[in-house]
């Protein structure tokens, strides 16, 4: 069975999500019911109940799947209530690694009680969490009102216009000119310049009042398509019509489902709703020419659908769209089933940023201990490897917390699948890191470097420095005759020990000083039979552009500028850790890009 266009599905909400194509919806709606009590089942004819904890496991379960499910430009609306018990922008926040892109409230004409004693709510929310930085966003205009209209009091034959003015209270020297024997006061200057406003006489575009005032241009109400309504609505009644009661809990004004439709998707786009009770999201998006997918295991709920469909447009069921049940998509292979935990408790939150300020005290004494003053010795690596310890430490019983910041870096890494297991778990962790630090009282960012660093350390260790050694023990015979003339050498006799004892103990500092010495036309290169294998190993896996100049500055700089003053006295502020990050997320995805294991 393939899964059609315009499908509603009679399953819970999960069943469907799990069988559904990745990067395949452009809008998915999630308007589940907030107002959660133990043993709560989602509407007439459910056959589905759940617990507080199940049901935040549920909610938890379908946000990540709806992340999966997006296109790159695709969002997720989530409409909230403030009845909710349930922090949905905890999970939020955790599976699409940044705050929501925008919030929407929506006043409500008719107030409701909260069901214990508080006050009165007024207005639901109306999340909106983008999967990349570059979502769809089409802005709702509203109509002028008679008050805005009234302001176009003047009138050509193009129609209703009202005049603006046609300077600006600036010095702008190439725009200050005697323009149609018209002068400027001293401090202002025309917008234009002098052809480009001879230009506009010429269409008709400039208003020259009579007397003594100033020419100004004509702006006509016919080229005012309306005002953005913003964020704040106001003007969709929560009371529903009459044509639109089914008698149905948690239902929506259609006119609201088209307005979130229009301003998040184009035509043709799929929109999902996996919770769509009496169906007004599928309505909408039909009405709208968009694609749909729905589901609800309430059994009269579908039956509401499948006559609003009919009642709307004349679509007949099975022949203008498809109707299909949790045993149909049992014939589909299961498309995503793996699901990280998340924290769904905000006291959960506490317990780790008490971790983190420990363990900041920890590096802050570590580092006033030591008192480096030089950016190398071994001072400097026996300070970052406590420093590596104390971060190990601090999160390590964080799993599920570090894990909710991966997408934070799949987001930029090219390919995740190709990081090495211990960087996958530094680098979600610097990113961690990098949020709590910013909530201590004096943020110093160098927990965060280090483990930035680390996973670029990390990388390069294993995929290169372990894999040649690997290589060479693998392929070359005689070890100790194939490095015996680099043994002599006092630049490469470090490398060539370590190669022939078969020991990877090289930090970032001491791989980018052999590294260094592989690049083309390079003296020691010439007489080093070790890194003249090295760099033909280098670029049969990594490609020319690791052993290129720049490349290797740049590893330099991270090194010493980032890693080892990590281990000094003073702070490291935000500006040096974005610095380090972006140099960083650089050089890992040159890494991974030219990257063949083959």
């Amino acid at each position: 069975m393939n899964i059609n266009n315009n499908t509603l599905f009679a399953c819970d909400a999960l069943t469907l999500m799990e069988h559904l194509p990745s990067d395949t919806v452009t809008l998915v709606y999630l308007d589940p019911p907030w107002n959660i009590r133990s043993d709560f089942n989602f509407g007439p004819g459910s056959s589905t109940n759940y617990s507080d904890e199940s049901y935040s496991s549920l909610i938890s379960k379908v946000i990540q799947q709806s992340h999966r499910v997006l296109t790159d430009n695709g969002s997720l609306v989530v409409h909230y209530s403030p009845h909710a018990k349930l922090d949905i922008r905890l999970l939020l926040n955790q599976v699409f690694g940044k705050k929501a892109e925008y919030e929407i409230l929506w006043e409500k004409k008719t107030i409701q009680n909260m069901p214990k004693k508080g006050p009165k709510v007024d207005s639901d929310i109306i999340l909106v969490y983008a999967k990349s930085d570059h979502p769809i966003y089409n802005p709702i205009l509203r109509p002028l009102t008679p008050q805005e209209t009234s302001r176009y009091a003047l009138e050509d034959g193009k129609g209703p216009f009202f005049a603006s003015d046609l300077t600006m209270p600036l010095v702008r020297s190439s725009n200050q000119f005697v323009w149609r024997n018209f002068n400027l006061e001293e401090g202002r200057s025309w917008r234009y310049s002098f052809d480009k406003l001879e230009k506009m006489v010429l269409e008709d575009k400039i208003y020259f009042p009579s007397g003594r005032g100033l020419p100004r241009i004509k702006r006509y109400l016919s080229e005012n398509p309306g005002v953005e309504i913003g964020l704040t609505w106001s003007d969709i009644p929560s009371r529903l019509s009459r044509e639109e009661q089914f008698k149905y809990p948690f239902q929506i004004p259609l006119i609201l489902m088209e307005r979130i439709i229009q301003l998040a998707s184009f035509e043709g786009n799929r929109v999902l709703d996996p919770f769509c009770g009496s169906g007004t999201t599928l309505i909408a998006a039909q009405k709208l020419g968009r694609l749909w997918w729905g589901a609800d295991d309430s059994n009269e709920a579908t039956s509401i659908t499948i006559g609003r469909l009919d009642a709307a447009f004349g679509l007949q069921s099975f022949i203008d769209y498809q109707v299909h049940s949790a045993s149909d998509l049992a014939k589909i292979p299961i498309n995503e089933l793996v699901y990280r935990e998340v924290l769904t408790d905000v006291d959960q939150i506490p317990e780790l940023q008490q971790q983190i300020s420990t363990m900041m005290d920890h590096f802050l004494s570590l580092k006033k201990r030591m008192n480096i003053t030089q950016d190398n010795g071994e001072n400097v690596e026996e300070a970052i490897q406590e420093m590596e310890h104390w971060i190990t430490t601090s999160i390590a019983n964080q799993v599920h917390s570090v894990d909710n910041y991966i997408e934070n870096v799949r987001t930029w890494l090219i390919d995740w699948s190709k990081l090495e297991k211990a960087s996958q778990s530094f680098l979600p962790q610097a990113e961690l890191l990098y949020e709590h630090i910013g909530l201590t009282r004096a943020p110093d960012y160098s927990p965060f470097i280090i483990q930035y660093c680390r996973a670029f350390e990390n990388e390069l260790l294993v995929k290169l420095f372990a894999a040649f050694t690997d290589f060479i023990h693998d392929t070359i015979p005689d070890i100790a005759k194939f490095v015996s003339k680099d043994l002599e050498d006092n630049k490469t006799k470090q490398f060539a020990d370590s190669l022939q004892k078969r020991r990877v103990e090289y930090t970032l500092g001491s791989m980018n000083f052999i590294m260094s010495m592989i690049k083309k036309g390079g003296r020691t290169l010439k007489r080093s039979a070790v890194l003249q294998e090295f760099r033909k190993f280098t670029i049969q896996y990594f490609g020319e552009n690791i052993v290129e100049k720049s490349y290797l500055e740049q590893i330099n700089k991270i090194n010493k500028d980032y890693r080892c003053k990590a281990a000094h006295p003073h702070i490291l502020d935000i500006e040096i850790a974005q610095r380090c990050r972006d140099a960083i997320r650089s050089c890992l995805n040159e890494l991974i890009m030219n990257y063949d294991s083959q």
